[in-house]
């Protein structure tokens, strides 16, 4: 299928973006002195000067250093020297007859982490909660309410909107386009359902085409995608890559991409900014590199060289062998959202001791299987016979959610993004939290309330030897562990952010851990670590089991010779192989 819009653009070799050899970043009001303030990134013998016609990937070894020259590019910290005049940090922008406002037009889209702005808790089981309302919000409502107001408008012969009428060809010119990305993305026949029975994967997609289309009357000329690839299955991943490519070769809009080290550089792409640790200016500060792409392929090859090698990662124990008794067990289970059916007979036991790596494209049901596991699902309590849930040795109707939670902890984006931001809370704070799964600080001790001196004590130590444990693990120390433990947890970097919900779901030792997708934002090596911790004695125990959610298989910490087992969805069906 042909690209659908046809624009006017500049030449090719005109910039687009432009920063200048050894220029240093510090953060907003910092003095640009590095004797006196040491900068968070510095562009070592090399420009970042975007032009038309180029494609451009950022990859970053950290989440912390990708962040910082994303926000660089938006303008959010302080460029020294500045871009030089008369064009700035985007000239294809600021040179125009008309100039255009980058804020306006620049958007950076990060499925890395909720908008810095949502500090409040964000319930994230909400979602499920929806099904028994009667006015439920549709994908189309949602994200594209645009299309609903043109049906609307057709529908009752009314002429077309203010905004159609004052920019009908740029409007028409997004409608094309929108269409154009439903189609590619088959995203059409999702259009008229509930946002409820979506994955988190379709979901994604959608966010991407919304933000590639931009506000109605309101198309962005750049685009900095972080992460889009996070979460993705690998059809969906090839589609989004080969969708992206085109958007950009017509610049409708610009796009730039930043990855994990781990994503790999897409063969389309013809320059990359290589973000790695500064050798000189301490190990919180960043250096970018800039080149053709296949250099920087091979320059990052190198750096990841036996990062994720199996034999790198050794374990402090033997594989468990003793299988212990049943923690989860569906029979028959079903959801669907009237005629459609979401999980269709659905078997699956999980036992204590056992590792599972579940996997499953986008749309195939594996947000919903877990759902009903954790008991955030309402249609986990109206299991009718022959079908039956039963969790940790009871049907899930006998159990109170609040005391699901004490066992199964839980490691991801959706509680990640849930995490209220707002609280101040500290690293450690935020992983005492998970003796009882919640979000905020209860009790005098901050480890939960109603609790007697020695169980107080007991959850104290708890917190402590955990972070001590990561600490032995931990690849690169900036600060020790006592500093770390006091840092406020929304000051840190996504993939930090990230490892701290990792530990929270582990301190409480849980019967059962779920990891769902778990590792975003963090960067290669930090990855490595959390797998080698996760592979010690230190972290999961005898008698816990672990479910892995990932669709990159060398994200799973296990391999066969420890006896992973796999569970895969597809189409709503499951089946252990």
């Amino acid at each position: 299928m042909d690209f659908p819009v046809v624009l006017t653009h500049p030449k090719a070799g005109e910039p687009i973006v432009s920063i200048g050899k050894h220029s240093a970043v510090y953060p907003l009001g910092a003095p640009a002195n590095p004797q006196r303030f040491t900068p968070s990134l510095r562009f070592e013998d090399c420009a970042v000067v975007v032009e038309e016609g180029q494609a451009w990937v950022l990859v970053g070894t950290s989440g912390a250093g990708k962040d910082v020259l994303l926000q660089s590019l938006l303008g959010h910290t302080r460029i020294h020297p500045p871009p030089p005049p008369p064009g700035g940090l985007f000239p294809f922008l600021t040179l125009r007859s008309t100039p255009l406002d980058p804020h306006k037009y620049v958007s950076l889209v990060s499925f890395s982490h909720r908008p810095k702005f949502q500090t409040g808790f964000l319930d994230y089981s909400a979602r499920y909660g929806a099904v028994w309302e009667e006015d439920k919000r549709t994908l189309r409502e949602t994200l594209f309410p645009e299309l609903v107001e043109k049906i609307r408008r057709a529908e009752l012969n009314l002429p077309e909107s203010s905004v159609e009428a004052i920019r009908g060809s740029d409007v028409r010119n997004q409608e094309v386009l929108l269409e154009w990305l439903i189609e590619r993305l088959d995203l059409k026949q999702l259009l008229d359902l509930p946002m409820i029975s979506l994955s988190n994967g379709q979901t994604r997609k959608a966010r991407i085409v919304k933000t590639l289309v931009g506000q109605l009357g309101v198309r962005p000329e750049l685009v900095l995608l972080d992460e889009g690839l996070t979460g993705l299955d690998v059809s969906t991943r090839k589609s989004i890559l080969e969708i992206l490519h085109e958007v950009n070769s017509h610049r409708s809009p610009r796009v730039i991409l930043g990855n994990r080290l781990q994503d790999g550089i897409p063969e389309w792409a013809s320059h990359v900014a290589f973000v790695e640790p500064s050798t000189d200016l301490g190990s919180s500060s960043w250096v970018v590199r800039t080149g053709k792409a296949d250099e920087m392929r091979d320059r990052i090859s190198r750096y990841q060289e036996g990062l994720f090698a199996p034999s790198s990662i050794t374990s402090s124990h033997p594989p468990l062998k003793c299988i212990g008794e049943a923690l989860v067990e569906l029979k028959d289970v079903n959801v669907s959202y009237h005629e459609r059916r979401v999980l269709q007979n659905t078997n699956w036991t999980i036992r204590a001791n056992e590792r599972w790596h579940l996997q499953g494209s986008n749309g195939s049901g594996k947000t919903t299987l877990l759902s009903l596991i954790t008991g955030d699902h309402p249609q986990s309590y109206t299991q009718r016979v022959p079908s039956s849930l039963d969790l940790f040795g009871k049907n899930r109707k006998k159990w109170a959610t609040v005391q699901l939670r004490k066992e199964i902890g839980i490691a991801g984006m959706d509680v990640l993004n849930a995490w209220p931001r707002g609280r101040n809370m500290s690293v450690w704070e935020v992983i005492a939290t998970g003796f009882d799964g919640g979000f905020i600080s209860l009790g005098p001790k901050k480890v939960g309330h109603g609790l007697g001196e020695e169980e107080q004590q007991k959850r104290v130590e708890g917190v402590d030897e955990i972070l001590r444990k990561w600490w032995e693990v931990q690849p690169r120390h900036t600060e020790d562990l006592a500093a770390y433990a006091r840092r406020k947890f929304a000051d840190l970097p996504v993939g930090e952010q990230s490892l701290v919900i990792v530990l929270r779901a582990l301190v409480g030792k849980p019967k059962l851990v779920l990891l769902d997708e778990a590792w975003s934002g963090m960067d290669a090596e930090t990855v490595k670590a959390v797998h080698k911790f996760l592979r010690s004695s230190d972290a999961l125990t005898e008698g816990q089991a672990c479910i892995v959610v990932t669709h990159w298989e060398e994200e799973v910490p296990w391999g066969k010779a420890d006896g992973i087992l796999k569970y895969v969805l597809q189409d709503g069906r499951g089946q252990v192989v």
